[in-house]
């Protein structure tokens, strides 16, 4: 049997032959955004939707409680924060929000809760950005060249707080910006355990492990399977339970 040896992953034929008949057996079934899907999207809905990245680290359990209240949303609402000049009524409120909803980290300490500070200084970013979180998309969607993706990540992950190497390219790939990048977290770790290969649990934390890590999954079972990065990154999330009770 063949094999490819790289610094973490040994991808076999067998490997991909699995990999294989997955994307085959779900990608009829599974959605992608649309290109530039940002520009559809408000600067409440894309700020929402950058909210939902930084609840979510640790536990998504909390924003399924978020999305049934409309009344968190409306608190956190980016137009509705924009009207307040006091930054500590502003913190209280996100403060207020993500305890509400049961956040993983929402201490109620204002100053120990790093979500809550994070939330404030991302949104004192946007604050001060032309157009807002459009903007700034706007910007990054223009980077070309053979590693634009990864620098639009990087650029993200740069000016955002608590926002890392899974989060900004989960961010970016539902706006219908990154297409050649992978959201590698605690399902595709699982998923590709029952393959039979190994993704270290240090790859979440350690960018440069993250970033090789996400280059040979790439390399070596995308374009083997001719499927485009995104798409094999939403058929493992979106068909989850699925998957493993194969």
């Amino acid at each position: 049997m063949k094999s490819t040896t790289s610094e973490y992953l040994k991808v076999t034929d067998k490997h991909l032959d699995l990999f294989r008949n997955i994307t085959k057996k779900y990608k009829s079934r599974t959605y992608v955004e649309k290109k530039d899907r940002w520009k559809k999207l408000s600067n409440d809905q894309l700020w929402d939707k950058l909210v939902v990245q930084v609840m979510v680290i640790g536990s998504s359990d909390g924003y399924d409680r978020y999305e049934e209240r409309p009344d968190l949303q409306k608190i956190i609402k980016f137009t509705n924060l924009l009207k307040l000049n006091d930054e500590s009524v502003i913190a209280k409120k996100i403060n207020f929000v993500l305890r509400e909803a049961g956040i993983r980290y929402a201490s109620k300490s204002l100053n120990k809760c790093n979500k809550t500070q994070a939330l404030v200084h991302n949104f004192k970013i946007l604050k001060k950005t032309k157009n807002n979180l459009a903007g700034i998309l706007e910007r990054i969607s223009v980077f070309d060249g053979a590693n634009a993706d990864l620098r639009k990540v990087k650029y993200l992950m740069k000016i955002f707080e608590y926002i890392k190497s899974k989060s900004a390219r989960d961010f970016l790939m539902g706006m219908g910006i990154c297409t050649n990048t992978i959201a590698i977290d605690i399902r595709i770790q699982n998923i590709f355990k029952r393959a039979g290969l190994k993704i270290p649990t240090t790859a979440l934390n350690n960018q440069s492990i993250y970033d090789t890590v996400e280059k040979e999954i790439i390399k070596k079972i995308c374009k083997p399977l001719g499927i485009e990065p995104v798409k094999f990154d939403r058929i493992l999330y979106q068909n989850y339970d699925s998957i493993l009770e194969e």
